[in-house]
């Protein structure tokens, strides 16, 4: 028998479900998972000291991409938004300097969460070379162990 709870995010302001299930007949334990639906899309504001990063280098391949704290920067933005995953970066490129293409983003990235019961996925683009804002694309719903995420018992809430 599956016993549920529902909890208050304080992050994304919003309702989230732990849901509690028996371990299986070895086990004595229960495993308890924690999902939570994430907004389709959302506008994020790039830091004015964190701008510096979002600068393009040359890879050896002949295409530009951030640097590692460039990717760095736009994870830590992601991760306002969505606290429960760790995410890796999977795609990286900024657009060419003498693209002929006008109406194409200046930086395209893919990220996704490290965690293996997890099938969240977000698409980053930036629009134009300023790096004033970011918007982002989630695919998928957060699906976690709840033994993975820290401050677990903050999301509980305390009696």
């Amino acid at each position: 028998m599956k016993a549920q709870k529902k909890c208050f995010c304080f992050f994304l302001k919003k309702k989230c479900l732990f849901i509690q299930a028996p371990a299986g007949e070895g086990g004595s334990e229960t495993s308890q998972m924690f999902y939570c639906k994430l907004p389709e899309w959302c506008t994020a504001g790039i830091p004015e000291e964190k701008r510096h990063t979002l600068t393009p280098i040359l890879n050896p391949g002949g295409y530009r991409s951030f640097s590692r704290d460039g990717q760095n920067t736009v994870v830590e933005i992601v991760n306002t938004i969505n606290p429960f995953c760790v995410f890796a970066v999977t795609r990286n490129r900024v657009k060419s300097e003498q693209s002929r293409k006008r109406n194409c983003v200046f930086f395209y990235g893919k990220l996704r969460c490290l965690f293996p019961t997890c099938p969240v996925k977000a698409k980053i683009k930036i629009r134009d070379e300023t790096c004033q804002f970011v918007e982002i694309q989630f695919e998928g719903q957060v699906t976690h162990l709840s033994s993975a995420l820290f401050g677990l018992s903050s999301l509980q809430g305390r009696k």
